[in-house]
This record gives C-alpha cells, structure tokens and sequence, in this order.
C-alpha cells in the first residue's frame, strides 16, 4: 500500500510506461510477454540469483562458456541485479518480472 499520494502516483506512472513498453514490443515482435510461460516461472524467483539460475536453465545457450566472453550472460547479470532493485525500491509495484499486477 503507498504510503503517500506522490508515492501511490509514482507508482502509476511505472504501470504506464511497462503497460506501454508491453504493448510496444507486443506491436512489433507479436509476443505477448504476458502470455509467455517463462514469466510465471520468473514471476515465482525471490532473488537475482535464483532468477539468473532460471534463465540458465531455461534459456539454450545462456551460458555457453565460463570465461568473460559471455557477452549474454555479461550484459544480463547486471541487469537483472538492478530490475530487482528497482521493483524493492518502489515497495512492490512492479515485481522482478510480474508483469500481471498491471
């Protein structure tokens, strides 16, 4: 619950802009990120880690080498440390990937 109104705006203005981002993406690939079952399963990670762990074992290739060459795996860590940041930092109004609370 928003603790005051710029914070109950604030998060308005985040569901608009993923909302949009959303619909976007959904206009140009003709994906439905909402639809896509890798999000329930991310939906349910409770860590960075254990999000990055999914991703793994879910995505071929993910990890195709353990040396810093990986650029996938360089550029997606780092990423998914500052999305799970980001939804703590705005209490919850979007989560590491739920994108169903919109």
């Amino acid at each position: 619950m928003p603790h005051s109104p710029s914070e109950a705006a604030s998060r308005s203005k985040y569901g608009v802009i993923f909302d949009e981002a959303l619909s976007t993406y959904e206009k140009k690939t003709g994906k439905d990120l909402k639809s896509d079952p890798l999000l329930r399963t991310l939906e349910a990670c409770k860590s960075p880690d254990e999000t990055l762990s999914e991703l793994r074992r879910q995505i071929p290739g993910f990890d195709q080498s353990e040396n810093s060459e990986n650029r996938l795996t360089n550029w997606v860590n780092p990423v998914v440390h500052v999305l799970y940041i980001f939804a703590q930092t705005i209490g919850g109004a979007v989560g590491l990937v739920s994108l169903g609370r919109f």
